[in-house]
C-alpha cells in the first residue's frame, strides 16, 4: 500500500518516534512518502507545501499523521483526506493526554479516522493492528468499460454535481446494494 506520513517539526523530542513510525510502515511492506511540515514563516512556502500534500493525497491509499504536537495545517490535511474518502491514522503519544475530539471536532465521528495513543511499547502493535483494519476499507480499483451514453452522463453529473465520476458510480452501486434483498441476506450470513 502507498502511505503518506505527515508530521510537524515542532518538537525535536519526537524525532525518534517519527523515524520509528516510518520504519514500522516500511517494514510491513508499504511504500511510504514522508512529509515534514515546518512552521513556515513565509505563507507562500506554506502554500507550496500544502499544494504538494494535496497532490500526494490523490496518489495514496491512506494518510498517517503524528499529531502529538500538530502544525496548523495537519487538521486541514486530515479534513481533505477524509473528504477524498481516504482512511486516516492519527497517532498521538500517550503522554500528551489529548483526545480525538480535542484535535478535530469535525472528524471525531468519521469512520475513516482512527485515533491511536501510543508509547514505545505499543507503537508496533498499534500500527500492525491498523494495517489489518485498513485493508478492509481501502477502495478496490477496477476498470469499467462503459457506453458513450453512460460516459456522457458521468461527465455531466461530475460537472453539475461537483463530484468525481467514480463517486457518481459508487453512489449508484451503493443505492442498488441498499435495495437488493438477496444481497442483504448474503452479507448478513458472511458476517457471522
Amino acid at each position: 500500500m502507498k502511505v503518506l506520513f505527515v508530521y510537524s517539526q515542532t518538537d525535536p523530542k519526537l524525532n525518534k518516534n517519527y523515524n520509528e513510525i516510518a520504519s514500522q510502515f516500511e517494514n510491513s511492506g508499504n511504500r511510504i512518502i514522508q512529509f515534514k511540515l515546518s512552521a513556515a514563516k513565509n505563507s507562500e512556502l506554506a502554500a507550496r507545501d500544502y499544494q504538494k500534500l494535496i497532490s500526494q493525497l490523490k496518489k495514496i491509499d491512506f494518510l498517517v499523521v503524528e499529531a502529538s504536537n500538530p502544525a496548523n495545517g495537519i487538521g486541514f490535511l486530515v479534513a481533505t483526506a477524509l473528504s477524498e474518502k481516504k482512511p486516516v491514522l492519527a497517532l498521538v503519544e500517550a503522554k500528551s493526554n489529548k483526545t480525538k475530539e480535542e484535535f478535530w471536532d469535525f472528524a471525531a465521528k468519521s469512520k475513516l479516522l482512527t485515533f491511536v495513543e501510543y508509547d514505545q511499547k505499543t507503537l508496533a502493535s498499534s500500527i500492525n493492528q491498523y494495517l489489518d483494519q485498513v485493508k478492509k476499507v481501502i477502495d478496490t480499483k477496477f476498470i469499467l468499460i462503459i457506453s458513450p451514453e453512460i460516459d456522457s452522463y458521468l461527465q455531466w453529473a461530475s460537472e453539475n454535481r461537483r463530484m468525481h465520476k467514480a463517486q457518481v458510480v459508487r453512489r449508484a452501486v451503493e443505492e442498488v446494494m441498499r435495495e437488493d434483498k438477496e444481497y442483504k441476506k448474503y452479507s448478513t450470513t458472511q458476517k457471522k
